[in-house]
């Protein structure tokens, strides 16, 4: 039968355009999938991993803080020069400091009567041919001032815990001890149960053998290896490298890919390992594009004009994904680089002034506990809006993590710290967060630091943060400059 040659045409030409299609729709597909593993591999995990490295850091200041203090103790040396006669006084010393602060134990171990008290009295006395008190001794022998130690509590059926040891010595120098407490690690593996629901990754820590040590699945703590675990352990070397910068690899775990990040936790010699599989971020983009194939053969024409407003709208999310964080609007970490490097010319040329100025929401953890992660986002929106109000339109606001963030700002440190302080008044009205339901104060601690002409972002942001630290260790709600 003879076919008109227009019908001919059409039909090549609803050919060519649903080829076309299907291969623009393939091309959208590894495309998305190509920017989306960036994204994850070099964005999304380093920044948890980092998130997850802060908390657990965060975890552990008021623990080693506490320790520290009672190390320097004038009590403890006098009790200790005084023979350690009366047991009850050390036994009620220690109980008040693992009730005061919520410790899981607080401990002594004396040197000279080798007892080892604990908040319940005498647990044992401590001996070089005992297993479980090597601890002790490799301690002592390093000559160091604190070390962290994860181990079993003798005294709690042995719970795993991570013990703050630090030397005691009295004002010639003389040895007389070990004290310091001890925090319960399964509550490091609830946090990161909860990290693994809230963001749909697995993440879990292991020792520099590799050998799992937190996870959410208890069953893999202690029994399982990552050289164990197939296309992982083509890539165990690599994860564990005790780095200052996150590890991100990809690896095929049965036929699939997998992408993950390593963070080297120097306080307790431990990698954590945050891990996403291919399969589960791009089955929604598996399922777009078989409609799209269906409704492509039917509407192919239409589809080819809607295709190129897709490709436009898709591509201008890309670039804003590159550049601002999803939740708040604020910039993310990527693009305070480019804005810190630019800032460093200007000093350099111009002799300008910046200054950085880090921001922690006071509890946030309590916010999300007690409200919910829905109010805490809310929050952190409403936070970085009140930002917005107060700094200059030339500032720059980031955040740098969780809920951290980071100002950098044309001016020296004095302007900055009164930008901070009139960024913490603001934030610390309790009108401001009513309507979500918060029936308290708001507060930030906040750290600032000057740029110098060779300084890297990391260099700063690290002296930002030790003056943040030190905000949070006076008491809250301020702020503390550290040039």
């Amino acid at each position: 039968m003879h076919i008109p040659s227009r019908k001919l045409t059409l039909v090549a030409l609803i050919s060519i355009i649903a080829v076309s299609f299907i291969s623009v729709s393939f091309y959208s597909y590894y495309s998305a999938r190509a920017s989306m593993r960036k994204e994850i591999l070099h964005s999304s995990l380093p920044l948890l991993s980092e998130n997850i490295y802060s908390y657990i850091q965060s975890y552990l200041t008021l623990p080693i803080n506490i320790s520290s203090a009672m190390s320097r103790d004038t009590f403890l040396v006098d009790w200790i020069h005084d023979g350690e006669s009366d047991e009850q006084e050390i036994v009620d010393y220690l109980k008040v400091i693992k009730e005061e602060f919520g410790f899981f134990t607080a401990f002594l171990v004396s040197e000279k009567s080798e007892n080892y008290y604990y908040y319940d009295g005498i647990l044992k006395q401590v001996s070089p041919v005992d297993s479980h008190d090597i601890w002790y001794y490799k301690f002592v022998n390093s000559g160091l001032e604190y070390d962290l130690d994860v181990d079993s509590d003798e005294a709690s059926n042995g719970i795993l815990t991570v013990f703050i040891n630090f030397r005691v010595v009295d004002s010639t120098g003389h040895f007389l001890g070990v004290a310091g407490v001890g925090i319960r690690l399964d509550k490091i593996s609830v946090t990161l149960a909860e990290k693994k629901d809230e963001y749909k990754r697995d993440i879990y820590m292991v020792d520099d053998r590799g050998i799992i040590q937190v996870h959410p699945d208890i069953t893999k703590v202690e029994t399982l290896s990552i050289y164990d675990i197939p296309g992982l352990r083509d890539i165990a070397d690599d994860l564990l490298n005790p780095s200052d910068f996150p590890t991100d690899l990809i690896y095929n775990a049965s036929q699939n890919p997998s992408l993950i990040s390593s963070r080297y936790m120097e306080e307790l010699g431990w990698f954590i390992l945050v891990e996403q599989h291919e399969y589960e971020y791009m089955d929604a983009a598996r399922r777009n594009l078989f409609i799209n194939i269906v409704v492509g053969i039917f509407t192919t024409i239409l589809l080819a004009y809607l295709s190129s407003k897709t490709i436009g709208s898709f591509q201008l999310y890309l670039e804003n994904l590159a550049s601002t964080d999803s939740l708040t609007g604020a910039l993310n970490r990527r693009e305070l680089e480019k804005r810190f490097l630019t800032s460093i010319y200007s000093i350099k040329r111009y002799e300008s002034k910046y200054s950085i100025i880090i921001i922690d929401l006071d509890d946030f953890k309590t916010i999300n506990d007690q409200y919910g992660h829905a109010i805490g986002d809310k929050v952190l929106i409403r936070m970085t809006d009140i930002i917005h109000e107060v700094i200059r339109p030339t500032d720059v606001l980031a955040r740098w993590g969780g809920d951290e963030f980071v100002i950098l700002m044309g001016a020296d440190s004095k302007v900055a710290f009164a930008s901070a302080e009139r960024i913490r008044i603001a934030l610390s009205e309790r009108t401001v967060f009513n309507d979500l339901g918060i029936q308290a104060s708001m507060t930030v601690s906040m750290g600032v630091s000057s740029v110098r002409d060779d300084d890297e972002l990391k260099s700063v942001v690290q002296r930002a943060d030790a003056a943040l630290y030190q905000s949070k260790g006076s008491g809250k709600n301020r702020v503390v400059i550290l040039e």
